[in-house]
């Protein structure tokens, strides 16, 4: 597990009051509600420093897949800081 799995799975399990998730339990199947996912979204969010929406957790519902999607949206977004300054 890499760092932000590993941070995923430790939001995921305090909101859901569970020990011992693995990468790839699925948030709803654990006993998730949209309640509980707008919890995990705000947590993720401030832990990151990003704004995923809560239709995109309704997409990733898994540690592994929201990690992918958090590492893929940082590299995104750092190419994207990368271009704006070159245009300055």
């Amino acid at each position: 597990r890499n760092y932000v799995e590993q941070r995923i799975i430790s939001i995921l399990e305090d909101v859901l009051g569970t020990e011992r998730m693995s990468i790839s339990c699925h948030f709803f199947d654990k006993g998730g509600n949209s309640l509980k996912a707008m919890q995990a979204v705000h947590s993720i969010n401030k832990t990151f420093g990003i704004d995923m929406r809560i239709s995109t957790f309704f997409k990733h519902p898994t540690a592994k897949s929201l990690a992918r999607f958090i590492l893929t949206a940082e590299a995104e977004s750092a190419v994207s800081e990368e271009y704006a300054e070159e245009e300055v």
